[in-house]
């Protein structure tokens, strides 16, 4: 028998997280001791005594709240889903007496809350001590029951709602939760081919793709799961922790979650050696390109006026280095004196290849190139009608196994990464669908590409293009010795990769069955120039049949329906208005939990602080803006406003909340909605991001959403408006936000996962916000590690004697990062004082990872520390060991070095 809840319970407990795994604790110690779980239970022959309903039943929490529960027994089961109790709701005490007025009660629940005992406060409540298996009560009425059926009858259908069933993490004493899958979902996690899965934001892929890489791990040791997001990424290691099987203890399939679920970048950094001191992102690009770079690189090229950053970065990664070509190759020039006259002339017959006079080379025409077969007999037919002896044929043949032997082949140019980049000439080429750029404009962004890539060979730095050109390059000779890295591969939100990151996963699997993809189009915000069809077309290259490969999802289980209904109607305009996707990417999406339908808040000074000041001092609300310019503008028209929660749209993608508040997101953008709107725009891909731009802040939304815009682009669609309630004047109220408890703890508890999302900046804000400075300044050193201030950021570790997370930093940089032993010994030995073992794990990563000779004294050090800590266990608690740096003269006792100043940075050899 298994505890199972929905998961609007586990959004419905005080306190949530806490609270919910006391709950939990408390119901499987009482249910295991019964013997044979729920059903020879008091509780289990009480429901069927008391039920007063067939369906539905509650018992006590305390003398106030109750919890809504049903059993398996009455509910529609998706494919595998365990028996047992399931968990509906927990409901507050004030939320009855609401519902007892509406039904025109006085007494109700009340009446048999406690016999006029006085109310409890949640806070008083300990489920530790008190018996659930004894309190089930029967409903009071006929007409109380109607109205808990018709709140709580959707979830007797699992496979219209989300739920968990509960699994206990003893070693840790932590709940983990392994999701149901619907009949739909569980399908696709059979796919025995290779499947590119659609589906909007909270549409259950990532379930799926979770689930799917679980079921292949059974019969496939060497599965994966990869994606774009640390965010993401560590999402599924939480998950597919719960699901993998427990034989081999909770320690190793916490390291199975870790082995299989990566993010590409660090999959790729890690197998080619690459530190972190040698990535660049888009933040560590901007700053080169800005002339902010530390060792004073800078761009030179004059760029097209209004071209912000984030797009020269775009165009870049998408395309000049993430392009794969039309037909998913990238067509190499081969020189037109490489073979003889006579051959390349006959090569140009048959139409495979193409002379290009401006640049006295030839090019590839044909994609037929790309199949040995197809090519030679094309070649040997022409043969054969030109009469041409055999000696002519076989010259011709084997010139010709040359250039597809070069077409196919993925190279990582080390020696001129500038080779790495489209050429110019198909750059100017490419048509508005894939550049929105004019001739001098792309002309001076492939200058400023090239130098990019010159920067990036100067100083040994790689992007996440270069990582998988390389990773590529290194599966590919693993193929040709016969072997392949995995064995099958799960790919999440597979729109934010590039092309050439999409090719490199299908080179290290066997063949393309192998692989399962997952992703939604219209939640590119990352700059990747993605499109359903290509994708198709890569499996699909000779047919172009690709009907057995999409499948749709279509049921949202994260936004309630008047949000999704906007969503789908939002699509609709982008289809008629932009370019029209292949039918099957575009199915419009059903909801599966209902309410409000969103707000549209009047503009005015007024209001906008209103909501504001409300929404910033909520945890689980987010202040969405379209750019980090958009964000300092708000902060500086409210100084006096603490705005930890204001978010750009690409730093909310991946989250939800309960509520979202949208500030000016399509009014920024209003020329370009003009343009689009009015038909300008169509098959144009740079619009396309201005559509999900809206479409993601809207989507992250779970129960309410309000939009304000500084002017409205909508003229012409007014039908729009009919999916907004106009809200004159700010109302709190109506986004169900009165009565909440918005307590530091709800601050504190959301900053939890942020961290451990990997969002360390805004980790900080909500640790500040809920008063835990200590936590705040640790995830503000390790955002300042992600950023690439990798030294002062683990000496800050330090400081906070956070000497494990220290050491797991210090190992991702290059061995020679850390010169300053007597700052770091001094911080263990003074600072650390008897914390002997986090000192040791330190101490022990710096002997493995410095040279010979440093080595020799690391182990003088550690023996002394050892020493000196031992001798002091016995110490009152103040005592502090001696320092044991011997060349630090006159230190006193327990003295802390002083940080030491700034390594500069190594100079360029000449």
């Amino acid at each position: 028998m298994e505890i199972i809840y929905a998961r609007d319970f586990k959004k419905s407990v005080p306190g949530q997280g806490p609270q919910l795994e006391k709950i939990i604790r408390k119901l499987r110690r009482e249910l295991a001791g019964s013997g044979m779980g729920i059903w020879e239970t008091g509780l289990a022959k009480q429901s069927r005594k008391f039920h007063g309903g067939e369906k539905l039943f509650k018992f006590r929490v305390n003398h106030g709240d109750r919890i809504i529960f049903t059993y398996t027994d009455y509910m529609e089961l998706p494919p595998g889903a365990p028996r047992g109790m399931v968990l509906l709701e927990y409901v507050r005490h004030d939320d009855q007496e609401r519902r007892a007025r509406s039904l025109g009660r006085a007494g109700g629940l009340e009446a048999t809350a406690g016999d006029g005992c006085l109310e409890r406060s949640y806070e008083a409540w300990d489920p530790e001590k008190e018996s659930f298996l004894d309190s089930l009560e029967p409903y009071a009425s006929e007409e109380e029951y109607k109205q808990d059926y018709q709140t709580y009858g959707k979830y007797l259908d699992l496979n219209n709602t989300v739920a968990y069933v509960t699994k206990w993490e003893e070693e840790s004493d932590r709940l983990l939760e392994d999701a149901l899958l619907s009949e739909e979902q569980f399908r696709l996690v059979q796919e025995s081919e290779a499947v590119l899965l659609l589906g909007g934001a909270g549409s259950g892929k990532t379930v799926i793709c979770i689930h799917r890489a679980a079921a292949l791990q059974e019969l496939y040791p060497r599965t994966g799961y990869f994606t774009y997001s640390e965010k993401l990424c560590s999402d599924a290691r939480r998950l597919l922790k719960a699901i993998l099987p427990r034989e081999e203890g909770e320690e190793t399939a916490g390291k199975r979650a870790e082995e299989i679920c990566v993010t590409i970048e660090d999959y790729c950094s890690r197998q080619l050696s690459v530190t972190a001191e040698k990535l660049v992102n888009f933040q560590r690009f901007s700053r080169w390109l800005e002339g902010a770079d530390p060792l004073g690189d800078r761009c030179r090229t004059v760029l097209p006026g209004g071209l912000e950053p984030y797009n020269l970065w775009a165009e870049i990664r998408g395309i000049l280095k993430g392009y794969m070509g039309e037909n998913w190759y990238r067509s190499r020039p081969f020189a037109f004196n490489r073979f003889p006259a006579q051959v390349n002339r006959r090569l140009e017959e048959t139409g495979l290849v193409v002379f290009r006079p401006e640049s006295r080379t030839y090019r590839v025409r044909s994609k037929a190139v790309l199949f040995r077969t197809e090519s030679r007999e094309r070649l040997k037919k022409h043969m054969a009608r030109e009469e041409a002896d055999l000696r002519e044929t076989a010259e011709v043949l084997t010139a010709l196994d040359a250039v597809v032997d070069e077409q196919k082949e993925l190279r990582l140019h080390r020696r001129d990464r500038r080779q790495d980049l489209l050429s110019l000439e198909d750059y100017l080429k490419l048509d508005e669908s894939r550049s929105v750029f004019n001739a001098d404009e792309r002309k001076a962004i492939w200058q400023a590409a090239a130098e990019y890539q010159d920067w990036l060979q100067k100083r040994d730095l790689w992007d996440d293009n270069d990582l998988a050109l390389a990773m590529a390059e290194r599966a590919e000779r693993a193929r040709q010795n016969g072997e392949t890295l995995f064995d099958a591969l799960v790919v999440d939100e597979v729109q934010d990769l590039t092309e050439v990151q999409v090719l490199m996963l299908t080179r290290l699997v066997p063949a393309m069955d192998d692989l399962f993809f997952a992703g939604d189009a219209n939640q590119i915000i990352n700059p990747t120039y993605y499109s359903n069809e290509r994708l198709a077309k890569l499996k699909y290259l000779k047919t172009g049949k690709a009907d057995r490969f999409i499948r749709t999802l279509q049921k949202n289980y994260r936004s309630q329906a008047a949000i999704v209904e906007l969503a789908n109607r939002l699509g609709e305009i982008r289809r008629k208005c932009i370019a029209k996707e292949d039918e099957k990417s575009e199915l419009l999406e059903t909801a599966v939990t209902h309410g409000n339908l969103p707000f549209r808040l009047e503009r005015s000074r007024e209001n906008l602080r209103q909501a504001l000041e409300v929404l910033s001092e909520t945890a689980s609300a987010a202040i969405l803006v379209a750019e980090e310019e958009d964000a300092a503008h708000l902060r500086k028209q409210f100084p006096d406003l603490r705005l930890d929660n204001l978010y750009t749209v690409r730093e909310a993608k991946g989250r939800e909340f309960d509520y979202v508040f949208t500030w000016n997101i399509t009014g920024r953008y209003w020329q370009a909605w003009r343009d689009i709107l009015s038909l300008r725009a169509r098959k144009n891909a740079l619009y396309r991001y201005y559509f999900n731009l809206f479409y993601v802040s809207i989507t992250r939304a779970r129960r309410n959403l309000c939009v304000y815009e500084e002017r409205s682009v909508f003229d012409g669609y007014e039908d729009l408006y009919s999916y907004f309630s106009r809200m004159p004047v700010f109302n709190q109220e109506s986004l169900g936000m009165t009565g909440r408890e918005m307590g530091r703890e709800e601050w504190r508890r959301e900053a939890a996962l942020l961290e451990g999302d990997g969002l360390f900046a805004r980790a900080a804000l909500y640790y500040s916000h809920g008063g835990d400075e200590k936590s705040a300044a640790r995830c503000s050193a390790r955002s300042r590690f992600a950023g690439g201030d990798f030294r002062e950021a683990v000496y800050d570790l330090l400081d906070l004697e956070e000497y494990d997370l220290a050491a797991s930093c210090a190992a991702k940089l290059a061995p020679d990062a850390f010169g300053d032993l007597q700052y770091i010994t001094g911080v263990l030995t003074g600072k650390a004082r008897l914390r002997l073992g986090k000192s040791e794990i330190l101490l022990r990563f710096l002997q493995r990872s410095r040279s010979a000779e440093t080595a020799a004294r690391v182990d003088e050090y550690l023996a002394r520390a050892l020493e000196a800590a031992a001798a002091n266990l016995e110490a009152a608690a103040g005592a502090v060991p001696a320092a044991l740096d011997p060349d630090a003269a006159g230190t006193g006792a327990g003295q802390l070095q002083d940080r030491p100043a700034r390594q500069s940075e190594p100079k360029e050899e000449a």
